[in-house]
């Protein structure tokens, strides 16, 4: 059943790469105390977003790094949460 919530949206607080793979880190979570924590992926042409990939994860989660490889190979995502 749906219902009303607060979304927030959080940027990565951490880019960069790591063994050949670009790594996002989300370090702010531990703030978000209340609210339900989402990972989302966005995936389209050109960079649209025609299809989003979402999976909630703990609430209690107070870091998360997602680590994928660049677009010009590999299929492996990478998410390890911290609580």
């Amino acid at each position: 059943m749906w219902g009303p919530s607060t979304t927030t949206i959080s940027k990565p607080t951490y880019v960069d790469k790591e063994n050949g793979c670009l790594v996002e880190k989300w370090t702010q979570l531990k703030e978000m105390a209340g609210t339900e924590k989402w990972m989302a992926g966005f995936y389209g042409e050109d960079g649209g977003r025609d299809a989003i990939l979402s999976k909630r994860i703990d609430d209690g989660a107070s870091e998360c790094t997602v680590a994928y490889p660049p677009t010009t190979g590999g299929n492996t995502i990478a998410i390890r949460c911290q609580w």
